[in-house]
């Protein structure tokens, strides 16, 4: 067996926990790209038995997507999940998100949920703006401001982590853009802004309409 055969064989057959040298269990999440992909397979392979120079050689030839392919499969068999490292960034306090390379991280799906469920409880006023929007400009004659919420909107982490990601939120004909910096929602419709939302006023604008 040549030595790259023999890394991707090993690879495959190696526990989360030894690949990831204990940050795995003890994290809850990780993070890698190309720049680790060596640590991991130094983590597994005895290269002491190899010739180093050959190892490197080896390690550089194998593709990227050869290697977080198989780390893929292992994290869906563990039941974690591969988070977007901007998304993730506005989850774990203190992450940073690369920007010259294609950084990949999985996170224990319950240490997941916890951290959206967070940030959907710090973001729930954008949601409620929204279905005000939405029941007040788009939604069909007769229908009531809480089931336009429940039915769109109430705890949409989809929308959520959509907004963390690219900071808008479209859905035809609404257009939604929410300023981080400032903590504000912007309502538009055919490319205009019909309203700009504060976390107070949706709240209390979402109470008395609710009434």
């Amino acid at each position: 067996m040549n030595i790259i055969a023999k890394i991707i064989d090993l690879l495959e057959k190696s526990d989360l926990a030894d690949l990831f040298s204990g940050d795995f269990e003890e994290n809850r999440w990780v993070w890698l790209n190309k720049d680790t992909f060596q640590d991991l397979v130094l983590n597994v392979l005895d290269y002491a038995l190899e010739e180093e120079d050959e190892v490197f050689d080896a390690i550089n030839k194998i593709e990227d997507l050869a290697i977080i392919e198989i780390i893929r499969a292992k994290m869906k068999d563990a039941g974690w999940l591969e988070v977007n490292q901007r998304i993730f960034q506005e989850l774990e306090v203190g992450f940073k998100p690369t920007g010259d390379i294609e950084t990949y991280v999985f996170v224990e799906k319950k240490r997941y949920m916890t951290k959206m469920l967070s940030k959907l409880k710090e973001l729930q006023w954008v949601l409620k703006a929204m279905a005000v929007d939405y029941y007040q400009h788009l939604s069909p004659e007769g229908s009531s401001l809480q089931k336009v919420f429940d039915e769109f909107f109430n705890n949409n982490d989809m929308i959520i982590e959509e907004l963390l990601l690219t900071g808008e939120y479209k859905k035809a004909p609404a257009l939604w853009k929410y300023n981080k910096k400032t903590n504000s929602l912007y309502f538009c419709k055919n490319g205009k802004i019909h309203r700009q939302w504060a976390e107070g006023n949706a709240n209390f604008v979402f109470y008395e309409l609710g009434k």
